[in-house]
């Protein structure tokens, strides 16, 4: 079953409060992007004090370019906005709204860009140096410290290392944290180099742009974890890419054994409703498929007043998702056995049985699994001959009381058609330990056994 990742801000920052979001879940998110390092040193030690075995996620400011604007801005359809870093451009109307960081190189031409998570889009009308201009496509309300979205985007990686190590230098004394999220990694290369240095901290990756996705075996082979930032991801990638792009990350992740997390908007609607939208909904469904570890919660917890009727929405709902699953999984006395044949690739399997019940419970499990079986029915061995993946031997009636020197004889007799093309095999039978007693039996055996 998935957990949740919820993120403390200025809702939950109490101490009462803390106590009850630590009650649904063992490791908390902190946002170093938003708050001051003061308030993230005091609410770390609360959450230490209050049980120091919690773990902290603390996500560090990165390089994606943010909005400096220190109060809200109200953006009409049709504005002309300059978004610039540094020198303020005085020859160029329109709304100007400074940067934090540099904005990143362009690989492609784009026809838009975006602010907060690809939600307000622009139309790209010129790029220069440190500014670019767009023509607002809606009408909405500018919070402060919104992330600006560059499709195809590339950052300097050497910057990035820089940001991240003079951050963790200043804060590492101070906040008490566990792990350490890092924001729009595009190689191994950080992530190495962080770890090399920080060796008691978990480092997660954020999957957030193309860079990431053409060197995501990379990040995975150097990071303890990934994120999915599926806001930044899809405006950085486009969103018709995104849904193919998770399956690629879930299945890196699953290759290399690292925990995957996702986040960005999981329960977004409930910042204002009591119950999720469909959408989300499915979305959480499909987490759970995927076999996502941590369902990350932010705003929803950070800044929404409805943040405890979320976090009981949520946890119920994973609830009820273990139970169907644990359901669906629940087998038989015995089947248990059965699921050892997932795993069994490219080795032959010997099946000595007289019913057949095993060739089925196996094909069940594995429809690709190679079979030599041996039986002393007629109709078991008929029925095995039509299988394209089966080849059935006809035995003499099965001698039960020196079971294992009838199952010997018969491998010999047939040890180069068994052997043909491996020199190890599965052995599988119904062996009878003791009166009315019956018994599945797997063995590993080798060619050199029988000789």
């Amino acid at each position: 079953m998935s957990k949740i990742l919820p993120t403390i801000g200025p809702k939950t920052e109490k101490i009462e409060d803390i106590k009850k979001v630590m009650g649904f879940c063992d490791f908390l998110r902190l946002n170093g992007t938003h708050n001051t390092l003061d308030w993230h040193e005091k609410i770390s030690k609360i959450i230490k004090l209050i049980n120091p075995t919690t773990k902290i996620l603390f996500d560090l400011p990165g390089i994606k370019p943010r909005t400096a604007n220190k109060s809200k801005l109200e953006i009409n359809f049709n504005d002309k906005v300059v978004f610039y870093f540094g020198k303020y451009p005085k020859k160029i109307d329109g709304i100007k709204i400074k940067t934090t960081r540099a904005l990143p190189l362009m690989k492609k031409k784009n026809k838009y860009f975006s602010v907060s998570d690809g939600k307000f889009l622009f139309y790209f009308k010129k790029r220069y140096k440190n500014y670019i201009i767009g023509k607002s496509l809606s009408k909405f309300t500018l919070l402060t410290k919104q992330g600006l979205n560059i499709l195809h985007s590339k950052y300097n990686e050497k910057k990035q290392l820089k940001i991240y190590l003079k951050f963790l230098e200043k804060c590492k004394k101070k906040v008490k944290f566990d792990a350490v999220g890092l924001s729009f990694v595009q190689t191994g290369m950080v992530t190495k180099l962080i770890k090399s240095k920080f060796h008691n901290l978990a480092i997660i990756s954020k999957i957030e742009n193309s860079e990431g996705l053409k060197n995501l075996k990379s990040i995975c082979q150097n990071s303890d974890g990934i994120m999915i930032d599926r806001g930044d991801l899809a405006a950085e990638i486009g969103d018709e890419k995104l849904f193919d792009s998770i399956l690629e990350i879930s299945n890196e992740c699953n290759k290399h054994c690292i925990p995957l997390i996702m986040a960005t908007e999981n329960l977004g609607s409930m910042l204002t409703k009591n119950s999720p939208n469909k959408s989300e909904i499915i979305s959480l469904g499909f987490s759970n498929l995927l076999k996502v570890d941590r369902i990350m919660l932010s705003e929803e917890t950070a800044i929404s007043n409805n943040w405890k009727r979320t976090l009981k929405w949520l946890n119920k709902y994973l609830i009820s998702l273990e139970k169907k699953q644990t359901q669906k999984t629940q087998t038989k006395k015995g089947d248990f056995f059965w699921e050892i044949f997932k795993s069994i690739n490219n080795i032959p399997v010997i099946l000595f049985t007289k019913k057949g019940y095993a060739i089925n419970n196996i094909l069940k499990v594995n429809q690709n699994a190679e079979f030599f079986v041996f039986t002393d029915s007629n109709k078991v061995n008929t029925v095995s001959k039509l299988r394209a993946n089966v080849h059935s031997i006809m035995t003499d009636k099965f001698e039960n009381t020196n079971l294992n020197n009838f199952i010997s004889k018969n491998i010999k007799r047939n040890i180069k058609l068994l052997f043909k093309n491996s020199s190890n095999a599965i052995l599988v039978y119904v062996a009878n330990p003791r009166k009315n007693s019956r018994a599945n039996t797997l063995q590993f055996i080798s060619k050199q056994d029988y000789k």
